[in-house]
């Protein structure tokens, strides 16, 4: 069983949409915050709608579909919202979410309609099939002749970048591990799972974890050996599982890097639900980047596509990856155009080439002009405040040319812009900026270290964007001595105040957070406002409260002391 499309109405982002899937693998790209994880939340909620029809007494049959049933607000943790409107497209106040599900000869079109109560807010959501009863009949049908039941029917497993796991790990039996994999706590069994691949019929002891070592090899180039520790079924609490790496001592599992643990979660899990027959089985991975290493992705990406009975949703940004798989014509490209289309379509090579256009053609004029010296590649789409902050800093502009990577995503594509531009015209500076946004400091180090390594000098703002960088009191009062900087502060400090809506909105919306860390938000934004505050709000704000004091539209964008990078600034030329 396959999911052969899937329909969004009215859903987060999406106004309306079909998105067309192949039967084994796609892979989801576009822009940043066009939707693309909304694809991956909108099959598990699909799912989570179902589990609320399932009839307790008999599993292979479902509640009425065209009476409500009521699903819980908290009950969706795996969802990017921070209270119930943020599910609906726009003001709406109902969405639906419909698989178009295959098996053989047979379709089922399964839509769950969802919506929201007047009255109460961020409680509960509506939830009926009232459009899909007798595809659901069908189903149900297919399901008694199979001997299954809706319990066993639908798998959906999601993958997250796995940072460490538990020390302690007790045993637990297969009802256990599918449900907490299916509560999203994978990662918390990650040693059952890898007991549970072992070849039983195997009298070889080093060939008992063939099929994940295997794995292991294929996709980190290296041989690991798995040693299950136990010698007391009957006593021992914990599972004890440890890998012996090449050319270094036996170690805990619990020691490995982040990068062995993610492949061994996708692995073990695969392991333990492939042999599902007849059933759907469906694998989200969102980012594989985090953990693992962008030249072993694309290993990854050939032991999954490997895999039998399972059909793979995966998210990244890897080049490699994915000009790997556009092969195959399994790219799922959305932007803004493809939304309003309404459909999305798989991609083929040729088309797959047509979209990394949109990147091409903003190299097409770099090597059209004379005399430029200072490349600046930013993330804004309106580079004007970019531009002044760099004549700020010595930039001229019959110099200096400014590119935008603006909807081309990430910052990989800023790195292979800079690229080109270094293969053109390697005595050039080459500055990426990217705004510091809500990125914390570990992951801004990151990137820091990323464009560093390719020779790149790296700006990234004070605060959210790049108004924050304007936001100085001692630079206000080296313009305007006539405002002390205690006034100035204080007049920051109101216009801070009243954009804080904006300000908390932004966080929420950016992030999408869930309810619960919505206290936790709040928290961090109180702890330090000069680095959370929307700073194109503040900084517009201010101006309007300084320019009565001062009788004229104040400019705040001349050079001051206090506004200079050192690591931006130019050197000045000594002319002889």
């Amino acid at each position: 069983m396959r999911i052969k499309s899937i329909q969004l109405k009215d859903f987060k982002t999406y106004e309306k949409i079909k998105i067309n899937c192949d039967s084994s693998f796609n892979v989801i790209i576009g822009p940043n915050n066009i939707g693309k994880s909304t694809i991956i939340e909108a099959i598990l909620l699909w799912e989570e709608c179902l589990k609320l029809f399932i009839q307790g007494r008999n599993n292979k049959k479902l509640y009425i579909g065209t009476k409500d049933r009521y699903l819980g607000f908290s009950n969706l943790y795996f969802l990017r919202i921070s209270n119930d409107s943020d599910l609906f497209f726009s003001n709406k106040k109902s969405t639906s979410v419909c698989l178009n599900l295959e098996n053989g000869d047979e379709n089922y079109t399964l839509k769950f309609n969802i919506g929201k109560p007047e009255s109460i807010k961020d409680s509960y959501f509506k939830v009926n099939y009232k459009d899909s009863c007798t595809d659901f009949e069908k189903l149900s049908d297919f399901l008694n002749q199979e001997n299954l039941n809706y319990t066993n029917i639908f798998y959906t497993y999601q993958t997250k970048p796995i940072s460490q796991i538990v020390k302690n790990e007790p045993f637990y039996n297969n009802g256990q591990i599918l449900k907490k994999i299916s509560l999203g706590k994978s990662h918390e069994l990650i040693r059952n799972k890898i007991l549970k691949s072992k070849t039983r019929n195997n009298t070889i002891v080093t060939e008992k974890f063939k099929y994940l070592e295997t794995k292991l090899k294929n996709i980190l180039e290296a041989d690991f050996q798995i040693k299950w520790k136990n010698n007391n079924l009957t006593d021992d609490e914990y599972v004890k599982i440890s890998i012996k790496p090449p050319f270094t001592k036996e170690v805990d599992i619990s020691l490995m890097g982040s990068g062995f643990l993610q492949i061994l979660e996708i692995f073990s899990t695969l392991q333990f639900i492939s042999n599902r027959q007849n059933c759907l089985n469906v694998i989200l991975i969102d980012e594989p980047d985090s953990h693992i290493h962008s030249n072993l992705q694309v290993n990854l990406l050939n032991e999954l596509l490997n895999e039998q009975n399972i059909q793979v949703f995966i998210i990244t940004h890897n080049e490699n990856l994915i000009d790997s798989v556009s092969e195959k014509g399994n790219i799922l490209f959305i932007n803004e155009q493809i939304k309003k289309l309404g459909e999305v379509n798989k991609s083929s090579k040729e088309t797959f080439d047509f979209i990394k256009n949109e990147l091409s053609a903003k190299l097409l004029d770099i090597n059209k002009k004379q005399g430029i010296k200072n490349y600046i590649i930013s993330e804004d789409e309106n580079i004007e405040l970019i531009k002044s902050y760099f004549e700020i800093h010595g930039y001229k502009n019959n110099e200096t040319e400014y590119i935008s990577y603006f909807g081309c995503d990430t910052i990989g594509s800023a790195l292979v812009i800079g690229n080109y531009i270094k293969n053109l015209s390697s005595d050039s500076k080459i500055i990426i900026h990217r705004d510091k946004d809500y990125l914390d400091e570990e992951t801004i180090q990151k990137i820091k270290e990323k464009v560093e390594n390719k020779g790149f000098t790296f700006f990234t703002t004070k605060g959210v964007d790049i108004e924050s960088n304007f936001i100085d009191s001692q630079h206000i009062n080296c313009l305007y001595p006539e405002l002390s900087i205690d006034d100035i502060n204080n007049l920051i400090d109101e216009a801070t105040n009243e954009t804080e809506r904006d300000s908390i909105d932004r966080i929420l919306k950016r992030y999408a957070l869930k309810k619960e860390s919505g206290i936790k938000l709040l928290d961090m934004y109180n702890e330090n406002k000069e680095r959370y505050r929307y700073g194109k709000k503040v900084f517009s704000r201010l101006k309007g409260k300084i320019q009565p004091l001062i009788g004229e539209n104040p400019n705040l964008l001349r050079e001051t002391e206090f506004l200079i990078n050192d690591d931006l600034k130019l050197e000045t030329e000594i002319v002889e």
